[in-house]
């Protein structure tokens, strides 16, 4: 009966020990990535200029960090949705390996000018980032 007890208690440890060693290796996800693109565009005849961008996501207990960016611009921003920018980059290069924390994000190119000075009519960014 002593043996018995012992053998039941140990078999039971291990029962309980092998499934959370395989849950834990099959929580640890592999990175995703997203493509993201903004667009910046100037009115004719009006100084206002025209701002779009899909907002996204870094998921709460994840970090983003850009991966790739491909700019038609003089540089790019990147901000909370309803806030101010929260980082600005004068070219792509500049941008590679800055991490996001979790919220919700919008990313805009800047006009290029030309040689009079005046804004170029349109500007994309599009970045990739990877979520880890």
């Amino acid at each position: 009966m002593k043996y018995t007890l012992f053998l039941f208690a140990f078999l039971f440890s291990i029962a309980t020990f092998l499934p959370a060693q395989e849950e834990a290796i099959s929580n640890e996800a592999a990175p995703s990535t997203i493509t993201v693109v903004g667009q910046q565009a100037t009115g004719i005849g009006r100084p206002e200029s025209k701002l779009s961008s899909q907002p996204f996501l870094i998921p709460q207990g994840k970090i983003g960090i850009i991966t790739d960016v491909t700019l038609e611009g003089s540089g790019f921003w990147i901000g909370y949705v309803g806030k101010k920018p929260l980082a600005i980059f004068k070219n792509a290069k500049q941008a590679i390996g800055y991490q996001l924390m979790p919220g919700q994000y919008y990313i805009y190119p800047s006009i290029n000018f030309n040689n009079q000075g005046q804004p170029k009519s349109t500007a994309t960014v599009t970045a990739t980032i990877t979520i880890q």
